[in-house]
């Protein structure tokens, strides 16, 4: 499932297809980042309820999502 690795979803499917990435032992350790425009308290508070490894809003510079990133996936 390498295709996993960089996948980039909707958020509209995102709840449902996190669960089923924490669900499978052979994919539960790849790590979920969101990417996203929207950055209003309810937005944020909805997604982090999903547990994910990660969020960073696209307005993020380049340097910054690439030190973001760096620190979540090593």
């Amino acid at each position: 499932m390498q295709w996993l690795d960089s996948a980039i979803f909707s958020i509209g499917v995102v709840s449902s297809f996190l669960q089923m990435l924490r669900e499978e032992e052979e994919t539960a350790d790849i790590p979920v980042i969101f990417l996203t425009g929207v950055g209003t308290k309810e937005a944020v508070q909805r997604v982090m309820a999903l547990k994910p490894d990660g969020y960073v809003l696209k307005s993020t510079t380049r340097d910054e999502l690439l030190s973001y990133l760096k620190s979540k996936l090593g």
